[in-house]
């Protein structure tokens, strides 16, 4: 195993990846997690995530690892690509096509929704150009998954309409944004922290 997580964290190509893998394979080599990782993180790297998704959701079934695990191992690549290409919402899909997203890859995408011009808050909480849901969709997407938004979410939130608003409107509808952020983040539950 230690030879074969050597040959795919240098693999550069699709290919190279293919074929190690299929070596691996006909070999009998067992997957661990070590394994996994490093063939998730070879198939990240050469932006084929279908790939990389199945190895995780293979890992699952198998039991090699928890769900928590994969959710784990696929924050940072999501992280990396997010906002960057039209493939991180491909990729964000099928994270969650697979019960592999959580609140944790909701709140990374957040930032690249698709600006509607306004949000519940009165300014677009979101910047990018890519075709992705509006804030609205995806936090209910989040809650339709079975879990909730946090204060996280809410921060990113903030931070966003800050910098949007205030770079075009001035600091008084910042500030009014802001506070229109938190009066809904309370009546959802989510309390603030020393960070909003």
């Amino acid at each position: 195993a230690p030879h074969c997580t050597a040959m795919l964290s240098a693999a550069a190509t699709p290919a190279e990846v293919g074929r190690i893998a299929r070596l691996a394979d006909d070999a009998g080599l067992e997957s661990d997690l070590p394994v996994v990782r490093t063939l998730f993180r070879a198939w990240c790297r050469c932006g084929h995530f279908e790939y990389a998704v199945a190895v995780l959701q293979d890992a699952v079934e198998r039991g090699v690892v928890d769900q928590q695990q994969a959710r784990m191992l696929a924050t940072k690549p999501l992280a990396a690509v997010a906002g960057t290409t039209d493939s991180s919402w491909h990729f964000f899909r099928l994270l969650q096509a697979t019960n592999l997203a959580d609140r944790f890859h909701y709140n990374i995408m957040l930032p690249f929704c698709t600006p509607v011009g306004a949000s519940s808050a009165g300014v677009s909480d979101v910047r990018q150009d890519h075709d992705g849901p509006t804030v609205a969709m995806l936090l209910a997407e989040l809650q339709e998954s079975g879990d909730k938004p946090s204060t996280d979410t809410f921060n990113t939130r903030l931070k966003f309409a800050a910098d949007t608003s205030g770079a075009s409107e001035g600091w008084q509808d910042s500030a009014r944004a802001a506070a229109a952020l938190v009066t809904e983040m309370r009546s959802t539950g989510v309390m603030p922290d020393a960070a909003t």
